[in-house]
């Protein structure tokens, strides 16, 4: 039986190499701390006005009335669609109009998120107001969760 030489060898370690990089959940994941400033949170409260429940996070928007001041619309990142569900949310959980209690840190001034779309029109959604990345929520109903954030 012939033996793969050293060309064989370097030839299934550049394929190797390629796929990892080619695989786009691996490629286009970040760091919290690049996004987000770890330094500073947040405790809010609102309603939910609208959630994209995809993948690599579900973004939950929250309406937020301070006692002050206008309506502010706030982008929460929360765990993927699969580490949600492991935790016990559901959809129904983050519906729209359900009122919660989100913890989480703010985003870095210079921020600027990939535009959404409408997954339906594929029209750019307008942008919040703010953004912060969730470490935690209390729902109105009274459950709560804590979430795992890698920094």
């Amino acid at each position: 039986m012939k033996r793969p030489g050293r060309a064989g060898f370097r030839g299934l370690f550049i394929a190797f190499i390629l796929f990892c990089f080619s695989y786009s959940p691996v490629a286009g994941h970040h760091a919290t701390a690049t996004e987000y400033d770890i330094t500073k949170t947040v405790k809010l409260k609102g309603k939910i006005s609208r959630v994209d429940w995809a993948n690599p996070h579900i973004h939950v928007y929250v309406e937020v009335r301070p006692e002050r001041g206008a309506a502010q619309e706030w982008d929460v990142e929360f765990p993927s669609p699969g580490g949600a569900i492991v935790m016990g949310l559901s959809k129904e959980a983050l519906a729209t109009g359900v009122v919660l209690t989100f913890e989480g840190y703010v985003s870095k001034p210079d921020f600027r998120p990939t535009p959404r779309r409408n997954s339906s029109l594929q029209a750019p959604l307008p942008s919040p107001d703010h953004f912060a990345c969730a470490t935690g929520i209390s729902l109105s109903s009274g459950s709560q969760f804590r979430f795992v954030v890698g920094v």
